[in-house]
């Protein structure tokens, strides 16, 4: 594993995150690794650890990207569409090409857990 450093992913410093996060708190990591063993090794504590975790594979195959919520609601993926609408309505103000390049983006995003 690239990144983060494995002190990062270890479950004694996620439960950590996790309580120090407010109920609607974000924990996001940007797993860098080649080795699919590493990225589901850390997948697999973050499931442990968080009580909802979403994901987003980059276009290069070795970034992956884990969003670990803590709060007991989430939003649905059935919902995935509308919440795509909002954040396109609140990027407009930025130059069309990051504003697109962020709606795409949104669309790959995963619910793992």
């Amino acid at each position: 594993m690239t990144r983060p450093a494995a002190d990062f992913v270890e479950v004694s410093f996620l439960l950590t995150v996790r309580d120090a996060l407010s109920e609607q708190g974000l924990f996001i990591v940007n797993l860098v690794s080649r080795s699919q063993a590493a990225k589901d090794m850390v997948i697999s504590r973050m499931k442990t650890v968080f009580n909802h975790l979403f994901c987003l594979q980059l276009e290069e195959d070795v970034n992956l990207v884990l969003f670990g919520l803590s709060s007991e609601s989430c939003i649905k993926d059935n919902s995935f569409p509308e919440a795509a609408v909002q954040l396109e309505k609140l990027v407009k103000f930025q130059p069309p090409e990051i504003s697109q390049s962020t709606m795409d983006a949104a669309k790959k995003i995963r619910y793992l857990k």
